[in-house]
């Protein structure tokens, strides 16, 4: 399995408001290319499905199978190991300054996500 696949399991556990390819690609910030490709190798391989909607046919809804859940398992345990690593020794004021900080960061990502020319 590669790291965009695990990438689009792991989206899919941890963002349940979000559940189509294009999602994956605006959120993550993923080549289109290379979600579509994972998506298809996930289906392939029995642990994703994609479904259309009655009230909507023209986009393909993402779900998890439950052969999918030993990797959001050990994925979602691999994100928790990082993040301990990472923040060891961190005071809860300081965990709360880098939470507002990748707030403003996560924001002005959004904002600024077109390329513009008064940018420098």
């Amino acid at each position: 399995m590669n790291l965009i696949e695990v990438h689009v399991i792991l989206f899919l556990a941890n963002n349940p408001g979000f559940d189509t390819a294009a999602q994956i690609v605006a959120v993550r910030h993923l080549a289109k290319s290379y979600v579509s490709v994972a998506v298809r190798a996930l289906q392939e391989r029995g642990l994703l499905r994609g479904q259309r909607r009655p009230d909507d046919r023209r986009t393909i809804h993402l779900s998890l199978l439950d052969a999918a859940a030993p990797i959001v398992a050990d994925g979602r345990a691999a994100q928790e190991r990082f993040l301990s690593i990472l923040l060891h020794g961190a005071t809860q004021e300081e965990l709360d300054c880098v939470s507002s900080l990748l707030e403003k960061v996560e924001h002005n990502i959004e904002v600024y996500q077109a390329p513009d020319p008064d940018i420098g």
